[in-house]
């Protein structure tokens, strides 16, 4: 077994050598997938993992439910309140794409409604929190 000498894995409990031997096989599985892959689709499935590790990130939850609870949950472009929180996007002003120092700062969040969020994108950094507070 690769990273494991032949000694400490005779001492590893049956239990512990299935968990190996299934780590491994879940390796040469993904492996197996990414060889059959272009180098351009396997950089669009690691931005995939990254994005998603980003947004289920425990301090990504917090800053997101510290910004409702300041903010609420009110989109700051166009005034729409939805009914289901969820359609509720906290939107980064300046993009994670662009600015991936800035994305767990507080300061570059805003309130946005699914579809003004959609259409912001990552194209432009307007800060909607002034038009809002003026």
């Amino acid at each position: 077994m690769t990273g494991t000498s032949g000694l400490a894995y005779a001492f590893m409990s049956q239990k512990e050598r299935i968990a190996k031997l299934k780590m491994h096989a879940a390796k040469a599985a993904a492996m197996a997938k990414f060889e059959k892959m272009t180098p351009n689709e396997i950089a669009v499935q690691i931005k995939c993992l990254t994005v998603s590790n980003f947004l289920h990130s425990k301090e990504w939850r917090e800053l997101k439910a510290e910004a409702h609870s300041k903010y609420g949950f009110r989109c700051m472009c166009c005034g729409y309140l939805p009914k289901d929180r969820r359609k509720s996007h906290v939107d980064h002003i300046k993009p994670r794409k662009l600015y991936p120092e800035l994305s767990l700062d507080f300061e570059n969040l805003q309130i946005l409604c699914a579809l003004c969020n959609k259409r912001k994108g990552n194209k432009h950094m307007t800060d909607y929190r002034r038009r809002r507070n003026q």
